[in-house]
Parts: structure tokens; C-alpha cells; sequence
């Protein structure tokens, strides 16, 4: 019964099949003879279509890549970058040892200060011992002001080395900033077009399913009609049959003959095409489920119709209207391009400024972007609201064809009596039967 209400809409809106394209995987059940029940279609679909099969695997592609391109977002971090911090740390360490160096010996040249006056003395030994102090004293003094001085041009050259470390770190930053920056950005594209890509499968599986249920429900249709045309060639070799006696009685001319064979032919010919068409249907289903064009499938038949529960279902055109808007597979796609434009209008603004040609242009697709996904909405509910209509209206004539099959019942229940009772002829009772079965398969055509 969930299947029921779907139907009127299919076709209603589809008349023939859908154009799918003919692109299809041979299924190990080629072999085989298959009995489809009509709810396994969709999973057939998703499981053997090679339209969908690859749609799927542009699906994973895409997946990949923009798995890949947040693996080397993440780690963009450049061996150099760390090569760099490495030689800054170590001049930092160098000239905090120049910079304890120069203030020890700094210190050590406070404590020494000048050298004291030698005593004068006569003993020429004495006096050669103080000159040698004195030396000694000078040049270690000395000695250490060199070596300070020394430090602190050697610090004035670490400096300078640390200065151009850190000049390169800041280039290296900026150009780490603006290969992430990229990264960053192709990850938001590959994103919306996962986006679409996602959606795109769902939409070759719908549309594909939607084919092949079509082309089911389509064979069945035709069963209606070739039973009609079953009832209408009894009919008319029972017409044949009386003209022909009528012709013997000379009551009617060959023409008459002639013309009552044509028509019966003309008949049979209407069948035997409607059988064709219901074999291409299947061959077609073939296709669509991923089997070979000539496999043998046999249908398993509609799901019954329980129109108490159809007559459940609560209708709300708003509701359904926000439900068709919600899954429709163009403005999904258009939410996408729109989203997809607003990211470069915001590229545009960071890297050329709001009054730059390039964010002109994209806001300019922006808002030409938003008017076309507008207008297909606006397409969207007047489709909506058209189908809705012939919903109603079909419907109504189910209605009409119930009453007129409980009308039909009626006279064929009478004739039967009649007949039965030798007040009418075969051919008449034969005619109100035909009209009764006629009017079953039209029911039933209407139902499905």
C-alpha cells in the first residue's frame, strides 16, 4: 500500500519512461529467470546500475581528495620552518653566554679597579717583584677588557644573525600562512562539490529507480488494455460469427464479412503490439536493475491497493509543497552554488578589497546565482500545484469508475439472470459481460 500513493504521481508526471542513460553493469543474475517484487527495485538500482555504480565511485574520489587536502592542511608545517627555530634558539642561548660572560668579566674588572702605587724601596730584588706584579696586573686587566670588548662585538654579530633568523621565520610564517590559506580553500571547494556529488548519486538513484518503477507499473497497464482488447476480440468474433450468418441467410453483403474481419484483425494486430510493448518494458527494467536487455524477468506483481488507508493519508499542500522544496534535487544543488559563490565573494574582499573588479564580479554571480535558484523554486511550485491538481482530479475519477463498475455489476448480474432464464441472446449477455470486465480493468488501471 506505501507504494500506492506514489503511483498517481508517477504517472502523472511521466507518460513515458524517463530518459536515462544506457550505461549498465551485466549482473551475475543474467543467467537466471527473476521474479522482481516491485519494492526491491531501489535496492537492485543502488546495488547493480553502473550509472550509479559510478557515480558512487566519483562519490569516494572526491571523499579522497578532500581527505588528502586536510591531511596536508594539517600538516604544512615546512622542515625549514623548523630548521629555522632551531638555529634561533641556539643564537638566543649564544648570546645569553656572551651576554654572562661580559658581565662576569665586567665585574671582575670593577674588583681590580686601578692598579696601588709600589712602595719605594732600595733592595733591588724587592723592587724587581714589584714590577713584575704591576705587569701582571696590567695585562690581566688589559686582558680582560679586550676579552669584553670582544664579547660584545661577537654579541653585535649574533645579533645581527639572530635579526635575519627572525626576518626569514616572519617570510616563512607569512608563506606558511598563505599556503594554508590555499589549502584551506580548495578543502571548502572539494567540500561543495562532495556536496553535489552526494546529491547527484541520490538523484541518479531516484531517477533511475523512478524509470524502472515507471516501466513496471507500465507493464501492468498495458496488461489492462490487452485484456480490454481480449474482451473486444471476443466480441467481435462473436460479430463475425452472426455476420457471417447473417450472410448466408443474404442478409448482408460480403462487404459486411470483410469489414467485421478487418476490424477483428485490426484488433488482434493492437494486442500483439501491446505484448511487444510490454516485452520491451521488461528488457527495459532489464537495463535499469543492471541485467542483461534479453534476460528473462518475470514481475511479481503491484502492491495490493488499500484505498481505506489512502484515504488516511492527510494531505496539506503547504506541508508537501516545503517537503518537494526540501528534497528537490535542483534547489539543493542550488543552495550549494550559492553557498560555493558567497566563498568567493569572500575571497574576493580578503585578498582584493570590496571595491576591486574581482568582488564586483563575484557578487555580481552571487546575485544572478540567487535569482536562478528563485525562479526554479517559482518553477518548482507551479509544477507542484499542477500535479496536485491532476492528483485530485484523478482521484475523482477513480471515484467515478468505482461507481460506474458497481452500475456494471449490476447489468451483468441481470443479464446473467436473463440469460440464464433464455429471455436475451448469447450475443447480448456476451456484450454486457465484456462491458463489466472492461470497465474491472479500467478500475484497476485507474488504481495503479
Amino acid at each position: 500500500m506505501r507504494k500506492r500513493v506514489r503511483f498517481v504521481a508517477l504517472f502523472t508526471v511521466l507518460v513515458m519512461l524517463v530518459n536515462v542513460p544506457l550505461v549498465f553493469a551485466d549482473s551475475v543474475t543474467d543467467q537466471e529467470k527473476v521474479t522482481l517484487e516491485f519494492d526491491n527495485i531501489q535496492a537492485l538500482v543502488e546495488k547493480e546500475n553502473a550509472n550509479v555504480l559510478i557515480s558512487q565511485l566519483t562519490e569516494k574520489q572526491l571523499e579522497a581528495s578532500w581527505n588528502a587536502t586536510l591531511e596536508a592542511k594539517e600538516s604544512i608545517s615546512d622542515a625549514g620552518k623548523t630548521y629555522l627555530q632551531s638555529a634561533r634558539d641556539t643564537m638566543i642561548g649564544a648570546i645569553n653566554s656572551v651576554d654572562s660572560s661580559v658581565a662576569i668579566m665586567s665585574s671582575q674588572l670593577a674588583s681590580l679597579g686601578s692598579a696601588p702605587a709600589s712602595p719605594t724601596v732600595t733592595d733591588p730584588e724587592v723592587a724587581a717583584v714589584l714590577t713584575y706584579m704591576d705587569s701582571n696586573f696590567v695585562k690581566s686587566r688589559d686582558y680582560l677588557a679586550a676579552s669584553v670588548t670582544s664579547l660584545s662585538s661577537t654579541r653585535e654579530s649574533l645579533t645581527g644573525q639572530l635579526n635575519q633568523i627572525e626576518a626569514s621565520l616572519e617570510q616563512l610564517d607569512e608563506g606558511l600562512d598563505n599556503g594554508e590559506k590555499a589549502y584551506q580553500r580548495q578543502a571548502e571547494d572539494l567540500q561543495e562539490t562532495l556536496n553535489k556529488a552526494k546529491i547527484g548519486t541520490e538523484a541518479t538513484i531516484d531517477s533511475v529507480t523512478w524509470g524502472a518503477e515507471c516501466a513496471y507499473m507500465g507493464y501492468y497497464t498495458l496488461g489492462h488494455e490487452i485484456t480490454k482488447l481480449d474482451e473486444a476480440i471476443k466480441m467481435l468474433n462473436l460479430n463475425l460469427m452472426a455476420v457471417k450468418l447473417q450472410k448466408e441467410l443474404g442478409m448482408v453483403s460480403q462487404l459486411e464479412v470483410v469489414t467485421a474481419e478487418t476490424t477483428l484483425n485490426t484488433t488482434i494486430n493492437a494486442r500483439q503490439a501491446l505484448l511487444d510493448q510490454q516485452k520491451e518494458l521488461l528488457n527495459q527494467i532489464n537495463l535499469l536493475i543492471g541485467r542483461k536487455y534479453s534476460a528473462e524477468l518475470e514481475l511479481a506483481g503491484l502492491p495490493e491497493v488499500d484505498t481505506a488507508e489512502i484515504s488516511k493519508i492527510a494531505v496539506s499542500y503547504e506541508k508537501d509543497l516545503q517537503s518537494v522544496f526540501d528534497n528537490s534535487t535542483t534547489l539543493r544543488l542550488g543552495v550549494i552554488d550559492i553557498r560555493m559563490k558567497e566563498h568567493t565573494l569572500t575571497r574576493a574582499e580578503e585578498d582584493d578589497g570590496s571595491d576591486s573588479d574581482n568582488y564586483l564580479q563575484a557578487e555580481k554571480a552571487l546575485y544572478i546565482t540567487k535569482n536562478d535558484q528563485a525562479e526554479d523554486k517559482r518553477q518548482l511550485e507551479n509544477t507542484f500545484f499542477q500535479l496536485y491538481k491532476d492528483i485530485i482530479s484523478k482521484q475523482r475519477d477513480l471515484v467515478s469508475e468505482e461507481s460506474t463498475l458497481k452500475t456494471k455489476e449490476f447489468e451483468y448480474q441481470n443479464a446473467e439472470a436473463k440469460y440464464d432464464q433464455g429471455q436475451i441472446s448469447y450475443i447480448d449477455y456476451s456484450k454486457v459481460d465484456s462491458e463489466y470486465n472492461t470497465q474491472q480493468e479500467i478500475v484497476k488501471s485507474r488504481e495503479s
